[in-house]
């Protein structure tokens, strides 16, 4: 039988090219992908962009004005939602008329949910740093869920470290410089969830909640602690929903939770069990204390809901829907109870 020679056959050479094609077509799209993500960040990557009249940057002064400040070089937001009948305004924490809200270190949006728009007859026309928003008839963690969901409030969750979603019967000790005080805390002390102290006069719905003397008996009380240097966070496991802080990553992950609410009782229950689990602090700022002017049940809201029973038997039920732990309830209910984080340098 005859000798037969192997030799390189044209018949390889298609597929040889092929493969190079596929390796050139793909790294083509790794590259478009890449570019993309890069662009898309830039928003964030800037910071301290300039900021445009109301508060937004001007880059993005057309998405901010759908839907908030996009942020001043601040890391963080205040959001608040109130009719402005119920508690009498202005609170200068909110907003100011003077150009102490210029320098203020963190933006602000408050939605209106008033039939009418009455909070917009006390907020000064070119407050800066400051939006309104008309969002007439709706509950405060729907209109949360709203906002973040929207192109601006995903935009906002990308431009701030840390956000105070906070009730309106709220007075903060210090005014601004007490928000700002609890926001640094809480950044320091590398909080998930935390929360204001609540003041001897205030209504309390949670013991763990209010104001803990330090352990050292310090001089002069809350008042003093509250312009201290060193300053105080109690791990108590428990963060209520009246005025909490989130972080960031904590925001993302209970932001879904957020949709249909109404009195949202249990809603805090969930995030404080499930920040738990995870390993994340969860607690009270001892050192930034607030006066809550009014307790629970008596405000318009329940008047919608059907009365605050209604609200208890809800809780009752999320509780029971969620698996929520018993000792999330117990936590709560524990004056003075947690492991105390001391951080220095927050005064000022």
């Amino acid at each position: 039988m005859a000798s037969r020679t192997w030799t390189a056959s044209p018949v390889h050479r298609p597929h040889k090219r092929k493969l190079g094609l596929q390796f050139w077509i793909g790294a083509g799209i790794l590259f478009l992908v890449v570019s993309g993500l890069v662009l898309w960040s830039l928003p964030h990557a800037k910071p301290d962009a300039p900021l445009a009249a109301g508060g937004a940057r001007a880059p993005r002064a057309a998405s901010a004005a759908a839907g908030g400040p996009a942020g001043s070089g601040n890391r963080f937001l205040v959001i608040s939602s109130s009719s402005c009948q119920d508690i009498a305004p202005p609170k200068t924490w909110l907003f100011s008329q003077d150009a102490a809200a210029e320098a203020r270190p963190y933006d602000v949006i408050l939605f209106d949910y008033s039939a009418e728009g009455i909070c917009s007859k006390y907020v000064p026309a070119a407050q800066p740093r400051f939006q309104l928003q008309h969002r007439p008839r709706t509950f405060k963690w729907p209109a949360m869920h709203a906002f973040f969901s929207s192109p601006a409030g995903r935009q906002a969750l990308l431009a701030y470290d840390y956000f105070l979603l906070t009730d309106d019967d709220v007075d903060f000790w210090g005014d601004a410089e007490g928000v700002h005080r609890l926001f640094r805390l809480c950044a320091a002390a590398d909080m998930h969830l935390c929360q204001p102290a609540l003041s001897g006069r205030s209504a309390v719905n949670f013991n763990a909640t209010a104001y803990t003397a330090a352990a050292d008996g310090g001089s002069g009380g809350a008042e003093a602690e509250a312009s201290r240097d060193l300053a105080r966070v109690r791990l108590t496991g428990f963060v209520e929903q009246m005025s909490p802080v989130f972080s960031r990553e904590a925001l993302m992950q209970f932001l879904p939770y957020f949709a249909g609410l109404t009195h949202a009782w249990g809603i805090d229950a969930l995030w404080s069990d499930v920040s738990d689990r995870l390993g994340k602090r969860v607690g009270v700022a001892d050192s930034v204390v607030v006066d809550h002017m009014r307790p629970s049940g008596v405000s318009g809201l329940y008047k919608r809901i059907g009365g605050i029973e209604k609200a208890r038997a809800d809780q009752t039920a999320f509780k029971a829907r969620f698996g929520i732990r018993q000792s999330v309830f117990d936590a709560a209910d524990t004056l003075g109870g947690g492991e105390v984080v001391t951080v220095p340098n927050v005064a000022g």
